[in-house]
């Protein structure tokens, strides 16, 4: 995957996007740390009219090549024909697999779309 810069003239709307989903999930990514990921290739971003997801290729300790799905956001729609462009790239990148991680309203779609649950993860404030 090659590295890319946010210079989209809906920078503002995909940033809302994005950075609803990070407030959610509560990554403590800001949006510069965003753009520098994106710009030095550690992300891959993918936006349309409506929706962005970011994407986060990593080396398992086996070697292969894993894409996760790191933030989505916008209209479910949107998010899901993204969805099927980075499988693509992911593909075509070399990766095995593609991973999502979603809330719990994500379930319907990721079985419609042919994603199966492999975990759940659990979290607790301290």
């Amino acid at each position: 995957m090659e590295a890319q810069t946010v210079t989209d003239s809906g920078e503002e709307r995909i940033r809302s996007w994005l950075m609803a989903a990070a407030d959610w999930g509560n990554e403590g990514l800001t949006w510069d740390h965003i753009t520098a990921g994106i710009a030095d290739g550690a992300y891959h971003l993918l936006a349309n009219d409506d929706a962005a997801i970011l994407l986060e290729p990593y080396q398992q300790a086996d070697g292969r090549l894993n894409v996760c799905v790191l933030l989505a956001g916008g209209k479910l729609e949107g998010v899901e024909r993204l969805l099927a462009e980075a499988e693509t790239i992911a593909r075509d990148s070399g990766a095995f697999k593609l991973t999502v991680i979603g809330r719990e309203g994500w379930r319907s779609l990721a079985k419609k779309i042919g994603y199966r649950t492999e975990a759940v993860h659990y979290s607790k404030d301290l």
